[in-house]
């Protein structure tokens, strides 16, 4: 049985829109937000909170996959070559083909 208190998809929600303002961003630095912010833990060690259901978090977020709180579909991206640089990129349909670009980057004119 399911005992959470938050909503499926909340802890992605908050984890995207983390690295959606300090961008790029490591995996501490992703780590660090998770057990300090999401879990509650008072300091951040980061050898010894290396373990723990962060990494399924991140798997899950490399995934492309339609995110329940936008509709789009969204993933982290790790740049070649960069020491923690991950990115929120989108993947969208641009004049009938399929487009992934930085999120950031992307302009929704409605």
């Amino acid at each position: 049985m399911k005992t959470n208190k938050t909503k499926y998809g909340t802890v992605t929600k908050q984890l995207f829109e983390f690295v959606k303002e300090n961008e790029p961003v490591s995996y501490t630095e992703m780590n660090k937000f998770y057990q300090m912010k999401i879990v509650g833990k008072k300091t951040y060690d980061p050898v010894k909170d290396r373990g723990g259901s962060f990494s399924h978090h991140l798997v899950s977020m490399r995934n492309k996959s339609r995110r329940n709180y936008s509709g789009m579909v969204e993933y982290l991206y790790k740049r070649p070559g960069t020491r923690g640089g991950y990115e929120v990129w989108a993947q969208v349909i641009f004049n009938g083909h399929e487009v992934n670009a930085p999120i950031r980057s992307l302009r929704f004119d409605r």
